[in-house]
């Protein structure tokens, strides 16, 4: 009698470890093992989806994520063509030294439509703030940067090295080079150099409030 209880505990305990139970409940994603398969210590054999909900693992420049913060709204618009909308999880607090990037956690439903390693852009609502801006036309872009064509009161314009901030609509932010009310070339920039004469007219680097961001 107590041989065949050993024996039925034994049966027991084996069956026991053929049983895979998840710590969670969520949708499988992908499988690494298959039926009568004996599995390694260590050996990842299901991905699932916690909870029915997956992450979009965006990056954003370094001078956009100090207007980023965990709640915010965000859509996510995908390859064809879809959106969804998510919200921000996570803003990390460090940035790549190489690639100046940040990354951004965007909390999304789960959807027949996303597809893990997949790709998507996301256009996230920013906390509102003022800053310095410029009209996109009066940036310009060269091998030593970004820069403006101020006007100075003789008439001449000056080149004005200068570091870009978040886009909203036509208007660019600059975080560094001009302190605001200057007068600058809106158009043919390009055209110009450092020095020349130019009819100026009331353009001028204004204040705007940012009331979104796209990464």
């Amino acid at each position: 009698m107590a041989q065949a209880q050993a024996v039925l505990a034994d049966l027991r305990l084996r069956q026991s470890m053929m049983v895979v139970r998840a710590p969670v409940s969520g949708r499988v994603l992908s499988r690494s093992v298959r039926p009568g398969e004996v599995a390694a210590a260590g050996q990842v054999m299901f991905r699932l989806v916690r909870d029915g909900l997956i992450e979009l693992d965006a990056e954003a420049v370094e001078t956009r994520l100090g207007g980023l913060s965990p709640g915010a709204r965000a859509s996510v618009r995908l390859p064809d063509g879809q959106t969804l909308s998510g919200a921000v999880r996570l803003v990390s607090p460090e940035v790549d030294p190489q690639t100046r990037l940040g990354r951004v956690r965007v909390r999304l439903p789960l959807s027949d439509a996303l597809h893990p390693g997949g790709f998507a852009e996301a256009t996230i609502n920013a906390r509102p703030r003022q800053a310095l801006t410029a009209p996109q036309s009066a940036v310009l872009y060269d091998g030593d940067g970004a820069s403006l064509l101020v006007v100075g009161e003789d008439e001449r314009v000056r080149k004005v090295p200068v570091k870009t901030g978040l886009l909203s609509g036509d208007r660019v932010e600059i975080v560094q080079g001009v302190r605001g009310g200057e007068r600058v070339v809106l158009s043919g920039g390009a055209l110009l150099l450092p020095g020349d004469k130019v009819k100026a007219s009331d353009g001028a680097v204004a204040q705007a409030a940012h009331p979104g961001v796209g990464l």
